[in-house]
């Protein structure tokens, strides 16, 4: 059987020798997949694989992505509602992860986040609308210290307990719990060693008031802070926030 010259081309991202395979939206189930695969050419030079909704994937390819794709760095697999938690184990495997991207992915819990905690080398997780997450999830992730940009919005389960692990990711420059409706200002007291941080999204989190933007007020590089739906605010709070960053 020949190698197939398929969808390996520049991924976009900052390195020229980034190399992407798109397959997004594939009606492959997980055996096809894998058979595909390895008809690739140039499998060692694939360092983005991106499979967003594919609904017929159930996880087990998971397995064959460190042998088959050594240089893979990020991986994109949103919005695959289908696959099952046991077979995240497999992405330890993968050393060179830096970007995984699981929103969406709604039916992922606490035991999937288990299996991420080896993945030291993360710099990017996206989690959004995975709703079943909890803090005891969070709290797995304790040795992701290398987090560049962690996207929690709509996990509206998470609480301060969840924060306080989150506030050890001092390499964190992006931040969004946008609907983590639990957390109020307590739990953002947790964050005051986010001096990398840059951008914070925290639209609709209800229950923030005028104590979590003390806190905000103190982390010397935040650029980017979203409040809109945060209703429990006052005009005077955000005014504070405004001028310590001028």
């Amino acid at each position: 059987m020949e190698a197939l010259e398929i969808a390996i081309a520049p991924s976009g991202f900052a390195s020229e020798s980034d190399q992407l395979v798109d397959l997004s939206g594939s009606e492959f189930d997980d055996q096809s997949l894998v058979a595909l695969f390895h008809r690739i050419a140039n499998k060692e030079r694939v360092t983005h694989l991106r499979l967003v909704q594919c609904e017929h994937l159930s996880g087990s390819f998971l397995a064959q992505l460190a042998p088959l794709f050594p240089a893979l760095m990020s991986l994109d697999i949103r919005k695959n509602t289908q696959l099952q938690e046991r077979y995240f184990s497999h992405l330890s495997h993968i050393t060179n992860l830096e970007e995984l991207k699981l929103s969406g992915c709604t039916q992922i819990t606490d035991h999937a986040l288990i299996h991420l905690a080896s993945l030291s080398g993360l710099k990017h997780l996206d989690l959004v609308n995975c709703a079943n997450i909890t803090d005891f999830g969070i709290a797995q992730l304790i040795n992701l210290t290398r987090l560049e940009q962690l996207f929690l919005g709509g996990c509206s389960n998470l609480g301060n307990d969840a924060l306080s692990i989150i506030g050890t990711f001092t390499q964190l420059r992006d931040l969004r719990l946008v609907k983590c409706t639990k957390i109020n200002g307590q739990g953002i007291a947790h964050l005051g060693q986010l001096k990398n941080l840059m951008a914070f999204n925290l639209g609709f989190c209800s229950n923030l008031d005028n104590v979590a933007l003390h806190t905000l007020g103190t982390l010397p590089n935040l650029k980017e802070l979203r409040l809109q739906g945060c209703i429990s605010l006052t005009d005077q709070g955000v005014s504070h926030v405004q001028e310590r960053h001028r």
